[in-house]
């Protein structure tokens, strides 16, 4: 686990800017407004369709991803947080930066392979970039699309299909959708999906979707919220979250004429009200650009309870302390909070780079002047556009929030770019930062996003460029070791299979971001969906294709099986125990522990620690969600038969994913039974056999003779059967001759 109060411990203190001449409440507006609802539909009026995009009406190709009116990308930054000397803090325990990491870094070791690999969509020639969002549900992927909604099956079958524009046609049906966002809320089992709307119209504003259910294919709620309805405006990159009472959405909004950026928007979505197909309900707040720019990305919410929803931006990468000249980078945090109709947004706290130990202090540039290419790719001179340095993925879980960013590098003068991610508290305290670069330059890396399990493991999913390869897909897992992560050496996902040239006004566009989220049904498996370069075609020189792939961290159980006695008579109670460790720091998930119940042995009932047990003709399975390096026992009590000499317990554990390990996964323990008086009596058992009554009894009662008296009457004896024993892995008989098989027979027990 996290180890909380270690960590306040290890930490100094808190890095708390406030600037009084900062925080104007006049700069924030607030108003409770209401949504459009555009009712109930399901998939057939929602013109879904499976199979090919080839099958539906042809559309004219439009850029998608950039808008139309080519407004900057650059809308990161912020105000200077103060104009003084900072108080210059630094964490205990975190050096900066830590050492680079890049693909094919040999003698690490490396991030698990995926366990599942499949397409996701190729490029349909329709729209320039993908702007890359799905999400995984516990029987589906979806994926939101610049070209498409898409709904496959968790092992890649596509099972429907629609174009962007198609599935909110019921707001207009000749609507323009862009930058579209996809999560899974796994605590009220619903999708959500959001979408730009008709730049520098009348009716351009943001699309929401929920569903009505868990499952993607079935009906959904369709909402419109206008951006401005007194000027013509247009929305840019709206980033969505949500947390136990809110759905959450940011948008960037621009004058639709002058393309300036006006303002930073903030949508409170009454959750409740949303799900149940209501009246729209939402708080609206605006964000002065000059005070607070934009792109303040909100967070998926790990937590069925949370009351806040927090926001993370990128606020200025290479801040110089005017007093001593130092340089360093940091984020802002935003809080949404209050009773759901009476929301409040308050700007927060910095959380910078000099929080880390060290001489020097990272830094990173926001943007780059005129937004030049920087991504080399193999095969053609032209660069691709990697973006700039804004917050890409947020998720909050453990009381921390996780995020990941481009960072422009160097700061001074960016020639490349690398990938960074955070873990940071929303009260200002920086708890570690990884860096993915390449300093010498020939590797860049952007789009990431990542996600955080039940164990604080994170999986970072991202593109590599170089001009040694392809445009190419790539993750790095980073297991938790029980106060802070650790670095593992990235992995290639999927390798890009051609050079991609695909403009947009001046630029070789690409992304603009990827998704990364937990698996639902165990909270530790991760998904992420990633982009690629792809074949070209003679009217298409720039193809992308999207890739997903199941994440799941290694371990390495072992099993342990134990009895409580070595040996026993029939009747006697046994107890078994099944013990499962994992022995490395990780979760394994999805743990099943198969036995099958020894011959001669009643069982009687199963207590377990952890998980539930299932027993079927003579066969237990013990299923237990996830195993840490604590322990979890399951005890099998029953009695034993006397129907065999020996009974052997053998197990085996096996879990979702890749195991280091797997000699210690098979276990088994022993009871022989001794030659003791039973608890029970023998069950004996006559039939005839060619010519003689064959009488026997269970093998395990040992030490008994077969004794016979030819009448009940007084004076009769019991007398011994001098006739041979014979035996079998059960039972134990003897012959006897018609002639001698007439009588009593009984077991005796020989002194």
């Amino acid at each position: 686990m996290r180890y909380p109060l270690l960590r306040r411990l290890l930490c100094l203190s808190l890095l708390w800017f406030c600037s009084a001449g900062l925080l104007r409440a006049e700069s924030i507006e607030r108003s409770q407004e209401r949504a459009t609802p555009l009712g109930r539909t399901g998939w057939e009026q929602a013109r879904w369709f499976v199979g090919p995009l080839g099958v539906d009406t042809p559309r004219p190709v439009r850029p998608r991803g950039a808008l139309p009116t080519g407004l900057p990308v650059g809308v990161g930054n912020g105000m200077l947080p103060f104009l003084g000397n900072p108080p210059q803090v630094r964490d205990a325990f975190r050096s900066a930066p830590l050492p680079a990491a890049r693909p094919g870094l040999m003698g690490e070791t490396t991030s698990p392979a995926p366990s599942a690999s499949f397409l996701a969509s190729d490029d349909d020639g329709q729209v320039t970039i993908p702007d890359t969002s799905g999400a995984v549900g516990p029987e589906h992927l979806v994926v939101a699309l610049n070209s498409l909604v898409q709904v496959q099956s968790r092992e890649g079958a596509i099972l429907a299909s629609v174009t962007l524009d198609g599935f909110f046609s019921s707001l207009d049906r000749n609507i323009f959708c862009y930058d579209p966002r996809c999560l899974y809320d796994p605590y009220s089992k619903r999708w959500i999906i959001s979408a730009a709307v008709n730049p520098g119209m009348a009716n351009a504003g943001i699309v929401v979707a929920v569903s009505v259910n868990e499952d993607p294919t079935f009906d959904w709620f369709r909402y419109f919220i206008p951006g401005d309805p007194t000027r013509l405006v247009a929305i840019d990159s709206p980033t969505l979250g949500f947390n136990a009472k809110w759905i959450g959405i940011q948008a960037n909004v621009f004058d639709a004429t002058s393309g300036g950026f006006l303002e930073s928007q903030i949508l409170a979505l009454n959750k409740t009200n949303y799900y149940s197909g209501g009246s729209g309900d939402f708080a609206r707040f605006k964000l002065s650009a000059a005070d607070y720019g934009g792109s303040q990305v909100p967070a998926v919410t790990h937590s069925a309870t949370e009351g806040s929803l927090y926001f993370v931006k990128n606020w200025n990468g290479n801040f110089v302390d005017s007093g001593t000249g130092t340089s360093f980078g940091f984020l802002r945090v935003f809080t949404l909070s209050g009773a759901v109709g009476q929301e409040s947004f308050s700007p927060g706290v910095f959380i910078g780079t000099d929080q880390e130990a060290g001489a020097t202090l990272f830094t990173w540039a926001d943007s780059v002047l005129g937004d030049p290419d920087l991504g080399n790719q193999n095969g053609t001179t032209n660069r691709i556009q990697l973006g700039d340095s804004r917050i890409q993925s947020v998720m909050f879980r453990g009381g921390s929030l996780w995020c990941a960013q481009t960072v422009l590098l160097p700061a001074s003068d960016p020639t490349r770019s690398g990938v960074q991610w955070w873990e940071l508290s929303p009260a200002g305290q920086l708890h570690q930062r990884f860096l993915i670069d390449d300093p010498t330059g020939s590797w860049s890396y952007a789009y990431p996003s990542l996600a955080v399990n039940n164990h604080f493991d994170v999986l970072v999913g991202y593109n590599g460029f170089s001009s040694s390869v392809y445009a190419s897909a790539y993750y790095a897992f980073y297991p938790n070791t029980g106060v802070i992560n650790e670095a593992r050496a990235p992995l290639l996902m999927r390798a890009g299979t051609a050079p991609y040239v695909e403009r947009f006004s001046v630029q070789n566009r690409w992304g603009d971001w990827s998704a990364t989220c937990i698996d639902p049904l165990d909270d530790g498996s991760f998904w992420t969906l990633q982009e690629v370069a792809t074949i070209p075609t003679i009217r298409d020189f720039g193809r992308w294709s999207l890739q997903w792939a199941k994440v799941v961290p290694s371990y390495d159980l072992s099993l342990a099986v134990s009895a409580n006695a070595s040996n026993a008579v029939p009747g006697q109670l046994v107890a078994w125990t099944l013990t499962v460790t994992n022995r490395v720091p990780s979760f394994a998930y999805g743990v099943r522990v198969s036995a099958a119940i020894p011959e001669g042995f009643d069982l009687i009932s199963t207590t377990q620690s952890f998980g539930t047990v299932v027993v079927s003709q003579n066969q237990l399975n013990w299923d237990v969600a996830f195993v840490g390096q604590d322990s979890v026992s399951c005890v099998l009590t029953g009695v034993v038969t006397g129907d065999a000499l020996q009974l052997t317990l053998a197990a085996s554990a096996k879990a979702t994913g890749l195991e280091e390990a797997l000699a210690n996964n098979v276990a088994s323990a022993v009871v022989v039974l001794r030659n003791d008086d039973p608890l029970i009596p023998p069950r004996m058992s006559a039939s005839k056999e060619a010519g003689t009554l064959r009488i026997s009894w269970p093998v395990g009662f040992l030490g008994f003779s077969l004794e016979r008296k030819a009448t009940l009457s007084a004076g009769a004896e019991w007398a011994i059967l001098d006739l041979p024993v014979q035996t079998d892995a059960r039972r134990r008989w003897i012959d006897v001759p018609f002639a001698q098989a007439e009588g009593y027979f009984r077991l005796q027990r020989v002194p």
